[in-house]
């Protein structure tokens, strides 16, 4: 039995998948080097839930959109922090 659920992915969906969970860890990464617990823990489920939200999308354009925003608030996150410190 495959531990695979669900259909097998093509090349292109296996690299945007991969994308998607770099740029989650990322994120994650980043949300680290928030000092207040409150605001850290806050932020985790935020991003958590953005992903959830889109965890089912199937089309390609979209899924690229939810990526480039993803990216650009991760660097304005970034950002925010390296001004922080």
């Amino acid at each position: 039995m495959s531990r695979f659920r669900g259909k097998t992915l093509n090349l292109r969906e296996f690299l945007t998948r991969s994308e998607a969970l770099k740029l989650y860890r990322d994120i994650l990464r980043a949300l680290r080097r928030v000092d207040s617990v409150s605001d850290r823990q806050q932020l985790t489920e935020w991003a958590r839930s953005e992903y959830q939200q889109a965890r089912h999308e199937r089309d390609q354009e979209s899924i690229q959109m939810h990526l480039t925003r993803g990216r650009a608030q991760l660097k304005s996150l970034e950002e925010t922090l390296g001004r922080a410190r």
